[in-house]
């Protein structure tokens, strides 16, 4: 089984990704009969279930505990039993309360029984004078004491020679696997519990017998004082042969035998995107690489990178590209690599660069290669703070201009990027005098009032990013957090040389990982020259509904490794998206706009990916006010036929059914137009519906120029373009 990894994400402009909104059951919880006299308040606790698109905690609360506070002491307590999750309460002074709802959960705690432990809260402030009925959404939380982890794993033991499931914890640090456990020598490690600190993890379970493998990859949330359960079964039908690629290779860096070698296969010859696969190099200079099979005979293109280590001193770490793979299809393959000499050499110098505005906490020099329109990323390293700077990079087959950007991290938010007007030749040689001058930095702080609820509560996460267009097709000028008690928010920006018209825009989410929303409050704000306090963007409301259904099906005969439905506007601007389950239901918040909403279903098979439009045959349309569940989409069959694209250029084709035209791009439109995307270099392998008889194509180079044929193109199984024929289209970045 394989987990989406979405090139939709790489041309979308919108990011749907939340935080978890934890409730105590599957739908809102009813209020009882609201009693309107003053000194009775009706409670309830009301909440959502996560998102399908990764593992949550069990959220059935055992009880609930209301706490009444004023002037912060504690005046009352009231506990609600056996799934009660409203109460009328009396005898409460006419005055201002805060409320505080605990919801408790029972764990079956292995060696130690059951117990229970309060998992989740929420807080409302309410005028009993004015007010007669409250709701208080309650939220778990990623901070405190340990969460649990419960696992049971079930598989055919004749269809499996090694098994293992490894959790490790998504921190962004390099600290190694939390958890390994093999399933074979230890059969015991099939079930069991631990306690994790609160976080999210990558959990990956891999079955193999030496020649099929089945497995599972998914993000497992641990909350403070909860449960979250890990069950996994497998069948027989759940092993897919593999493919093994191996071979030798002896790797030097430097002329020095390195402390770690790897050998990593891409789709493209510029490393973009995801390796397929990876392998340590051995000493023996063995490695072995398994994959799914191919729909056809497939090229891929082979990296290696080594690591020399040293205490106390620079390591260094350096990738060289090796060549193509050619002809990998659905058999095993031996590739001798031979000798492979991996050689750097250092461009370093110095750098002044003064920041006022804020604290300076990270600076680094980032080098590119510069070839007409086209620059490639060599390497980057950090200033220390006398001012000097170096960088280990491949030598240049041929002197090549390399320019050099400055980036800077200020405590307290914010990441800034300056291009410097500094370029030198280099070829094979070390350069080491290269002086950046001097690079002032001017950072202005504004900041101001906003009052930002979602679905009619105060959000778990709530950011204000300003914008150099209504439409954010332009550069994001700053972002910060909103305080949603205090109300107030922050951002840390570059100054601007006059005052500047900025547009805000809010995202706001309930808390873990579900989706939040996005929007434009509808009125700029000027200023971006100066420290500037006061801004006052008033209220802000937000709201979502849920659509959700299920959808299944095969594509060429099979069922797909993986699939996303994509949710669009009646103008096509895109609104949201949701993953797939195995079972086929899927699960999305959208914003709750007067629309109707057609969708496609982005497909994953093998190493291909085709965005299908099913309005045409489904036309589902949905007014999203109300939202919508059940909207199934079942027993589809789709075929499709391959399409190879040659270009000169690095960068991404985008195949559409109709031509995009820029005033699609200002509203977010082209999405529902394509049919098939791909990364590479010069050729591009796509597969596209199988009544595809013309398209039009879209090329998106690595220095972000845009090029669109004009007319559309007859489908042919190979088609090569020409750049100086396609229309290159006026962006707004």
């Amino acid at each position: 089984m394989k987990r989406n990894n979405s090139l939709f994400a790489v041309v979308s402009a919108v990011s749907l990704w939340g935080l978890l909104f934890l409730g105590g059951c599957s739908n809102l919880l009813t209020p009882s009969q609201q009693d309107t006299s003053t000194g009775k308040v009706t409670i309830s606790v009301i909440g959502e279930d996560a998102a399908a698109r990764t593992l949550y905690p069990d959220a059935q609360f055992s009880k609930y505990e209301l706490i009444f506070k004023q002037g912060g002491e504690v005046k009352r307590i009231e506990t609600l039993l056996n799934g009660k999750a409203s109460v009328v309460i009396t005898g409460l002074a006419a005055e201002v309360w805060d409320i505080t709802a605990v919801g408790y959960v029972e764990i079956l705690v292995e060696r130690e029984g059951k117990k229970e432990f309060a998992a989740a809260e929420g807080t409302q402030t309410v005028d009993i004078a004015t007010n007669s009925s409250i709701s208080i959404p309650i939220s778990a939380t990623q901070e405190g004491p340990d969460g649990y982890l419960s696992w049971n794993i079930s598989f055919p033991e004749e269809k499996v020679d090694s098994a293992y499931l490894q959790l490790t914890l998504m921190d962004g640090s390099w600290g190694g696997t939390d958890i390994y456990l093999n399933l074979i020598s230890a059969p015991e490690n099939r079930s069991g519990q631990t306690s994790l600190p609160p976080g999210y993890y990558l959990a990956q379970v891999r079955l193999e017998n030496g020649y099929q493998e089945a497995g599972h990859t998914e993000v497992i949330h641990i909350y403070s004082n909860m449960e979250t359960r890990a069950d996994y079964t497998y069948t027989a039908g759940d092993f897919a042969d593999f493919i093994t690629l191996s071979g030798t290779a002896t790797v030097k860096l430097n002329n020095v035998t390195p402390d770690f070698t790897q050998i990593s296969l891409f789709a493209n010859e510029n490393r973009n995107g995801n390796p397929l696969g990876s392998s340590r190099i051995n000493p023996d200079g063995t490695w072995s690489i398994n994959l799914l099979p191919f729909a056809s005979s497939t090229t891929l293109y082979a990296w290696v990178s080594a690591n020399i280590y040293t205490i106390g001193g620079p390591s260094i770490s350096q990738w060289k590209y090796v060549g193509p793979i050619d002809n990998i299809y659905n058999a095993n393959k031996t590739i001798p690599l031979g000798n492979i000499d991996i050689n750097t050499i250092t461009l370093g110098g110095t750098a002044n660069v003064t920041v006022t505005g804020a604290t300076l906490q990270y600076l680094q020099v980032t080098a590119y290669s510069q070839s007409g329109n086209y620059s490639s990323w060599l390497g980057s390293g950090p200033v220390d703070s006398s001012g000097h700077w170096s960088i280990n990079v491949s030598p240049l087959n041929a002197s090549t201009e390399v320019r050099f950007d400055i980036s800077v991290n200020a405590l307290g938010g914010g990441y800034f990027e300056r291009e410097t007007e500094i370029t030198r030749s280099v070829s094979t040689t070390s350069i080491l005098d290269i002086d950046l001058g001097s690079i002032p930095l001017n950072l202005i702080t504004l900041s101001g009032t906003a009052n930002v609820t979602y679905n009619g509560f105060p959000p778990a996460n709530a950011q204000l990013s300003l914008y150099a267009n209504e439409n954010r097709n332009g550069d994001q000028l700053g972002r910060g957090q909103i305080n949603t008690s205090t109300r107030t928010w922050s951002i840390l920006m570059e100054a601007q040389s006059s005052p500047t018209t900025l547009y805000p825009w809010v995202y706001v989410s309930s808390g873990g990982s579900s989706p939040g929303q996005e929007k434009y409050i509808g009125t700029p704000i000027t200023g971006g020259n100066v420290t500037q306090d006061g801004f006052t963007l008033g209220n802000i409301d937000i709201s979502s509904v849920t659509l959700s259904g299920t959808i299944s099906g095969t594509v060429d005969g099979k069922s797909p490794d993986g699939a996303t439905v994509l949710a669009f506007a009646a103008d096509n601007t895109f609104i949201g998206e949701a993953g797939v389950q195995a079972s086929g239901n899927w699960s999305m918040s959208v914003e709750a706009i007067n629309t109707t909403v057609h969708f496609s279903v982005l497909i994953e098979q093998g190493y291909s990916q085709v965005l299908i439009p099913l309005d045409s045959s489904y036309n589902r349309t949905i007014t999203v006010s109300s939202g919508a569940s059940g909207i199934n989409m079942n027993g589809l069959s789709f075929t499709t036929k391959s399409l190879t694209v040659t270009v000169p250029v690095i960068g991404m084709v985008i195949v559409t059914n109709s031509k995009i035209l820029s005033s699609d791009i200002s509203q977010e439109a082209p999405y529902s137009k394509i049919i098939a995307m791909a990364q590479g270099v010069n050729s591009f392998a796509l597969r596209v519906p199988q009544d595809t008889s013309s398209v039009y194509f879209t090329v998106m180079t690595e220095s972000n120029d845009v090029y669109m044929s004009s007319s559309a193109v007859n489908y042919a199984a190979s088609i090569t373009l020409n750049l100086s024929q396609m229309e290159k289209l006026s962006m707004p970045w």
